[in-house]
Order: C-alpha cells, then sequence, then structure tokens
C-alpha cells in the first residue's frame, strides 16, 4: 500500500501531475463562471451539469488523466508526451470557454442570453 501512495505521491509533484492539476483547475473554472453567467441570465438548468461532467470530465479531463497517469507509472514518454500535448489543448480550450463565459458577464443580460447556449450532448 504505501508503494501505491508513494507512486501517486511522485505522479502529483511530476510535469504529468501539474498537467492534471492544470486540467482540473480549468474544469472548474469553466463550470464555475458557466454557471454564474446562466444564472445570471437566467437560462440555468440543472440537466446541463450531467452533460457538462459526461462531456468535459468523462469525455475530456478523466482520458486524459488515465494516460498521463499510465504514462507516468510505466516510465513510457511516448505516452505521456502526446498526452501532455493533448491535455495543453484540451487546457487552452477550457480557457476559450472560460473567457467566453466571462464576455458573455459584460453584455446586457438579454443579449447574453441569446447567445447562451447549453453543452452538448
Amino acid at each position: 500500500m504505501n508503494d501505491v501512495l508513494a507512486l501517486f505521491n511522485a505522479f502529483w509533484a511530476s510535469n504529468e501531475g501539474t498537467a492534471v492539476k492544470g486540467l482540473l483547475i480549468g474544469a472548474i473554472l469553466v463550470f464555475g463562471v458557466g454557471v454564474f453567467a446562466a444564472l445570471r441570465d437566467g437560462t440555468f438548468d440543472a440537466s446541463y451539469l450531467g452533460s457538462f461532467v459526461r462531456t468535459t470530465i468523462w469525455g475530456k479531463v478523466a482520458p486524459i488523466m488515465l494516460f498521463l497517469f499510465v504514462g507516468y507509472a510505466f516510465d513510457e514518454p511516448l505516452v505521456s508526451g502526446p498526452t501532455l500535448v493533448a491535455a495543453a489543448a484540451v487546457a487552452v480550450s477550457m480557457i476559450s470557454d472560460a473567457i467566453k463565459s466571462i464576455q458573455q458577464l459584460s453584455m446586457p443580460k438579454p443579449e447574453s442570453a441569446a447567445v447562451n447556449t447549453p453543452p452538448a450532448g
């Protein structure tokens, strides 16, 4: 058990672990700003939460986390390298989504509500 805990601790301190932390922070940021914008506009629907979890967490973050961990655990740079690139691409996408939600907050409510689109899925 101590070996598994040591592996996880080493993983969190690695480049792969840093990428996972970035993905999780990005997902929380996108979620928080998006929900805030939807609540402000009166377009919030709780059913969108399930869609966010399916598309963002299970569809993007979790698979990348898995590959990053596997690449780290088996010391396989051919897995870690491309997955780090994928993590960066997803992070850029999440930053873009967060910026769009922040821009939406600066619009008047009717205009903001009109451009507010629910997540796919």
